[in-house]
């Protein structure tokens, strides 16, 4: 697991999916890789002149997205605090949620932006982050970003770029061998210090966007699934420093009876009373292998997916597991997570079954 790999389409969810791709790669210390889905026909060699000037328009185009977010994540991570940003970018032929996967295998994490219509693919990151949560072969994070943050973030840009040209006006006359150094220190060259790269990589500080709650909920049932989840969740809470809180949520006891049938009547605080012990016993693991993280387990009435939803405002990461099938209340955690890419207000984190 070398790297992080974030998919893009030119969209402020996009963007935003390769600002939080990059403080994560910053935490885990690993290098970050954008990756911009294109037509593969694109990568022919063409017979008819005209369409050759079409292809080398769109390359240059995609190369202008690609650039864009990998500006944007060495941005994030200098504002970590680090100067060595490992980032690097390219544009691959296929269909974005078949590229992503397939560029996720032998990664840590998969991240894509979970809303907003691609401005040059045209694609709805929507549904290939749903594809790509599916059937990701490493833990995959959606991040949400909505319109009033997607509309902050372009009037922030906007008046960057102003104050970039007016302080680029004020000092013309000091030459330009000083801005170039300035742009090499910023890109992890030899700055005064004389060394490469600057500040080697390290454990990000704490930041409003990525850490503005400090703490970090899973989901569990009792699956292989959510056991993958969990643990997940207990490296990510250490990593970050951040509480951890584990939520089982129940609407109706296991079956007990032949053909599967929920028992008609029964004790709410009688099971409920079952359902903890269940979760102290699912979670001892976890405890033993992570001490330093501050735990918390929670067991609630409800539907998995609107318990999970409604938590997913107060906390920095929702994680939950694919294709599990409950052992305590009998749900199928991969329709809850692809309610939650929806749903959530938070980045979620769907990790599949096989990653322990």
């Amino acid at each position: 697991m070398t790297e992080i790999v974030v998919g893009i389409d030119g969209s402020e969810g996009g963007l935003a999916a390769a600002e939080w791709a990059a403080a994560e790669a910053v935490l885990r210390n690993v290098p970050l890789r954008v990756v911009y889905a294109v037509a593969p026909w694109l990568f022919d060699v063409p017979v008819d002149p005209r369409i050759g000037s079409v292809r080398e328009w769109m390359h240059k185009n995609g190369e202008e997205v690609v650039q864009e977010a990998v500006n944007r994540a060495r941005a994030r991570i200098h504002a970590l605090g680090v100067q060595e940003a490992r980032v690097s970018g390219g544009q691959v032929g296929g269909q974005p949620a078949a590229v992503l996967i397939k560029e996720a295998e032998g990664a840590a994490m998969v991240v894509v932006g979970s809303h907003g219509a691609g401005g040059l693919s045209g694609l709805l990151m929507g549904s290939v982050a749903l594809q790509v949560v599916s059937h990701a072969p490493c833990p995959a994070v959606a991040v949400r970003v909505d319109r009033a943050r997607a509309e902050a973030a372009r009037e922030t840009e906007a008046d960057r770029h102003a104050a970039t040209e007016t302080a680029t006006e004020t000092t013309t006359d000091t030459g330009a061998d000083t801005g170039a150094e300035t742009a090499g220190a910023r890109e992890g060259e030899p700055g005064d210090t004389g060394e490469p790269g600057g500040k080697p990589w390290r454990r990000m500080r704490r930041e409003p966007e990525h850490a503005a709650h400090g703490e970090i909920v899973v989901g569990v049932d009792g699956s292989e699934g959510s056991a993958a989840a969990l643990a997940f969740a207990f490296e990510e809470a250490s990593l970050r420093g951040a509480r951890l809180r584990v939520v089982l949520a129940w609407t109706h006891p296991e079956p007990a009876g032949p053909g599967g049938v929920e028992p008609l009547v029964y004790d709410v605080d009688a099971v409920g009373e079952e359902q903890e012990r269940a979760l102290a016993e699912f979670v001892a693991g976890g405890q033993a292998d992570f001490p330093d993280v501050p735990l918390t387990r929670q067991v609630v009435r409800a539907r998995p997916a609107r318990a999970l939803a409604e938590a997913s405002g107060r906390v920095d990461l929702l994680v939950v597991g694919t294709r599990g099938r409950g052992g305590f209340a009998g749900l199928v955690l991969g329709s809850v997570g692809h309610a939650l890419v929806h749903r959530a207000r938070c980045p979620v984190a769907v990790v599949p079954p096989w990653r322990r």
